[in-house]
């Protein structure tokens, strides 16, 4: 999301005006937590750049580019993923004007990171290590950072952890080259790669210092959520039940309380169903499952592969319980989504393949 800028000749001043004065307080009411007016003044200032500069100029682009980011923190990211396509198609056509690169880097790194959270692996792959090579070509520390986090965070979803790792030391390297510490969204990601590596010590380490910066700010946040989420998986990993519950369930309660519908709390009952049901409190389990998947439906998509991995430790729980034939119930399920939407070697695919067939189901 960047500031207004026009590159056509003699747009039309008064409507452009606008347009820019309708953008400039939709990334207000964003930065003050008004997300329902964000929503409404982003997509008021979407329809003035439309009819003052043109549907494909990079002023709308960026105006689509700022529609999406509201409806990321509304737990919208179908509709955004959306308008980042079509904010995307726009800047692409501008790459030999100079006045339009920051805008279009900025637009590839969203898009890349939106298109990973929807499975579209090697498109977003392309577009972020692209974005990245670019980006550092040009000395642009802030796009490489930010490219490459997204990047870190593809690559873990994947399993492909060393490129994870590799991948956000690219964008460690750019913050160090600005002089500026270490954003808190990167320790996060960084914690993430430790949990997936089973170095659950250094993650709890990171998350609570994390934790700990975002509440000396006495403010509560979505990053705040999000860290004590983290937070419960190093826990639960090194065992400590009932710390990781304590920190899951916090951050459930944030969540209600800022964004209640983003997909972030259905991650985070997936997370605390697994704990419950790994210490034998099935019944609670399966209903934290059970909403997990809803959520996920909800702001996914039913064919979303988020789904398939909650439906897939869903039949887990139901198998160990004797319940057998629900248990081939969701893993049916799971595999119709995964073969649709993962390439076969993903891991959850995998790990959907493997229960099916310790179920008796052709996977």
């Amino acid at each position: 999301m960047c500031s207004a800028f026009a590159v056509v000749d003699e747009p039309d001043e008064v409507a452009w005006d606008r347009a820019v004065a309708l953008h400039e307080a939709a990334v207000a009411a964003m930065r003050e937590r008004r997300e329902a007016e964000a929503l409404e003044l982003a997509e008021r200032a979407l329809v003035a750049f439309t009819e003052a500069v043109g549907a494909g100029h990079p002023d709308t682009a960026n105006a689509h580019d700022t529609v999406a980011e509201v409806l990321t923190r509304i737990g919208e990211p179908v509709r955004a993923l959306e308008h980042l396509a079509r904010a995307h198609a726009i800047v692409e056509r501008f790459r030999d004007e100079p006045a339009v690169t920051e805008v279009r880097l900025a637009i590839a790194t969203h898009f890349a990171f939106w298109l990973g959270n929807a499975g579209r692996y090697g498109e977003a792959e392309a577009i972020a290590r692209a974005t990245i090579d670019e980006a550092e070509g040009l000395g642009s520390d802030p796009i490489v950072y930010r490219a490459a986090n997204s990047l870190g965070v593809l690559m873990r979803f994947q399993g492909r952890l060393d490129e994870a790792e590799a991948a956000y030391a690219r964008a460690r390297a750019a913050i160090e080259r600005l002089g500026e510490p270490l954003p808190l969204t990167l320790l996060h990601n960084l914690a993430g790669l430790a949990c997936a590596r089973e170095r659950y010590a250094e993650a709890e380490a990171i998350l609570r210092a994390g934790v700990a910066t975002r509440r000396a700010t006495e403010e509560d946040n979505i990053g705040l959520a999000m860290d004590l989420c983290g937070l419960g998986d190093a826990l639960a990993g090194l065992g400590r039940v009932r710390e990781a519950e304590l920190s899951y369930r916090e951050a459930l309660a944030l969540y209600a309380r800022l964004v209640p519908d983003n997909p972030e709390v259905a991650y985070t009952l997936h997370n605390l169903a697994d704990l419950l049901a790994a210490n034998g409190r099935g019944d609670e389990a399966e209903a934290a499952y059970r909403e997990a998947i809803t959520r996920k439906a909800s702001a996914l998509g039913e064919d979303h592969h988020e789904v398939a991995g909650s439906l897939a430790n869903l039949a887990a729980l139901l198998a160990e319980g004797g319940r057998v034939e629900e248990a081939r119930t969701q893993i049916r399920r799971a595999l119709a989504i995964v073969r649709r939407s993962l390439a076969p070697d993903h891991h959850v695919r995998a790990a959907c393949a493997s229960l099916a067939a310790s179920l008796g189901v052709d996977g």
